[in-house]
């Protein structure tokens, strides 16, 4: 599965979303493109501290 064109812009309300796709990013070694997929969650004003 490629999450590579996911932008915030595309996800909006999908926290769910990025979540599952950095555990599955972590799951098969792919750490960098887990962190990209949790900066994106950062990143969402809901979730930003």
């Amino acid at each position: 599965m490629l999450f590579m064109d996911l932008q915030m812009e595309n996800v909006g309300g999908c926290a769910d979303l990025l979540w599952e796709a950095a555990n599955a990013m972590m799951s098969v070694g792919r750490y960098e493109s887990a962190l990209k997929y949790l900066l994106l969650l950062n990143e969402m004003p809901e979730h930003s501290s």
